[in-house]
């Protein structure tokens, strides 16, 4: 078992990847531009002035960094799909654990943020 754990860690280490909770769902920005058609909650995590470079549409911001975070998103419906993401994954992974942690049943988390969401070239609103 300790070998198991000692690989992961490694492995995680040098490609990079962050961990999650199993039950939160990490999508490559294709998987996450077709889920979010089915509805649910787009919570971007990022900062406001992160956010005014642009936000995938109809996402609500909620920042990570700002006051009372875990409060903030408590209000969220726990049973609705709750699509989270940041500049490149890691607050995401983050706001992930403690919205699973809260209680929320369908978290999905955007691997690479909405940098790698860009550079696949999907769309983003600044409205």
């Amino acid at each position: 078992m300790a070998i198991l754990v000692a690989f992961t860690a490694i492995f995680s280490a040098c490609t990079g990847q962050t961990t999650s909770p199993a039950s939160v769902v990490n999508l490559t920005p294709a998987e996450f531009s077709e889920i979010i058609k089915n509805g649910g909650v787009i919570l971007d995590v990022r900062t406001p002035s992160e956010v005014a470079n642009g936000h995938i549409p109809s996402a609500i911001n909620i920042d990570y960094y700002g006051d009372n975070f875990e409060t903030n998103v408590s209000v969220l419906d726990k049973t609705s799909e709750v699509y989270v993401y940041c500049r490149s994954g890691k607050r995401s992974a983050a706001a992930a654990t403690i919205l699973k942690n809260q209680g929320y049943t369908n978290v999905y988390n955007l691997l690479g943020g909405i940098n790698a969401w860009k550079s696949e070239g999907l769309p983003t609103s600044n409205k």
